[in-house]
């Protein structure tokens, strides 16, 4: 199954976004993040921005790289549990 864009709820905002959209446009969309992490997958390094509890994850760490996760945990008998994780990639 390959997920190419899908609409999300939060902040009160309901948002379009696909594999294309931009850090830069989501900021736009939903204002400053409550939290902006990196990662490193193969030397290669992304970027995370998180809204509420949701994570957004981003190819680079340049304002055009583009969304390639969408990810979710909650806690679940004292254990983080991932309940979404939307990939783009």
């Amino acid at each position: 199954m390959k997920i190419e864009s899908l609409f999300v709820e939060i902040n009160q905002h309901k948002i379009g976004l696909s594999a294309y959209t931009t850090k830069s446009q989501l900021i736009k969309l939903l204002g400053a993040p409550d939290e902006v992490d990196s990662y490193s997958k193969n030397r290669k390094r992304g970027q995370i921005l998180t809204y509420e509890d949701i994570e957004f994850h981003f190819k680079g760490l340049e304002e055009n790289d583009t969304l390639i996760l969408i990810h979710k945990e909650e806690k679940i008998n004292g254990k983080r549990v991932t309940t979404t994780a939307i990939n783009f990639e």
